[in-house]
């Protein structure tokens, strides 16, 4: 019994190429071989693609990311008049409350992190960042002056997150 593969088919390109035979003998137990070939050729070619970049330090972005999350942390601790462990802490009061609500809003809409990658930087459940970012975006939208303190404290968090790189370099 044949399978009926159309030449225009990726898949059937790449089981003629990977086997390297006629297409019009191709069997299902071929096909099911070559179909196995393809796919341990796919995963290797992604590990190869991942030490690639990997060593060109790509994947090496997110400590960037950290520390400018962490500059950001202090400011805005700063201006709530409260300190960053009670921003990362999990308390309840107003203060750390609305500054670790501005943080996970840097986080998603500057930073360009998902709600998971957010949540687990910042110690809480990726509901949690959805729920802040929406309540500081509804915000914003009427609140013009909360938008330009937001990106100002960005702004600064990436100067601040810069110097400490070069001073470590």
């Amino acid at each position: 019994m044949k399978l009926m593969l159309r030449p225009t088919d990726q898949r059937f390109a790449q089981l003629v190429v990977a086997l390297e035979v006629d297409p019009l003998l191709l069997d299902d137990d071929t096909i099911a071989d070559a179909c196995k070939q393809v796919a341990a050729l796919a995963r290797q070619q992604l590990r190869d693609t991942r030490r690639q970049v990997t060593a060109a330090g790509v994947r090496t972005a997110a400590p960037d990311v950290r520390e400018r999350l962490s500059a950001a942390c202090w400011l805005l601790a700063r201006h709530h008049g409260c300190g960053p462990q009670q921003v990362m802490s999990p308390s309840r009061e107003k203060a750390p409350a609305r500054a670790r609500q501005e943080l996970a809003w840097l986080a998603v809409r500057n930073a360009h992190l998902s709600t998971t990658q957010a949540g687990r930087i910042l110690e809480r459940d990726h509901s949690t960042i959805v729920h802040a970012t929406g309540k500081i975006g509804r915000e914003i939208a009427y609140d013009d002056l909360l938008d330009a303190r937001l990106e100002q404290t960005w702004t600064q968090a990436c100067r601040m997150a810069a110097g400490r790189t070069r001073e470590a370099a």
